[in-house]
């Protein structure tokens, strides 16, 4: 039997940092996940992308209008939320 020789991948941490990261299509995936659980939520809630993080993008679910503002205040959806896995 024939040995496989090991194969050694190093990874430049400032490349995945600043190019993969913080790439459109990353910021693209997880919006469309924050968009997701926004609308599981309910009405009023909405997500707002950011590429200003330091080691990658960012997107934020949070209560827009009044109503899902009490919504989240009285029945902390987003936080119930946030601890529901998907398949």
């Amino acid at each position: 039997m024939r040995r496989m020789s090991k194969v050694k991948v190093v990874l430049k941490k400032s490349a995945v940092q600043s190019e993969l990261l913080k790439s459109p299509e990353v910021l693209d995936y997880i919006e469309s996940l924050a968009r997701r659980k926004a609308q599981k939520c309910g009405k009023g809630y909405t997500t707002d992308r950011h590429a200003n993080g330091l080691t990658r993008g960012n997107v934020s679910i949070y209560a827009e209008t009044s109503e899902a503002i009490h919504d989240n205040y009285a029945n902390n959806t987003l936080l119930k939320e946030a601890y529901v896995k998907e398949n």
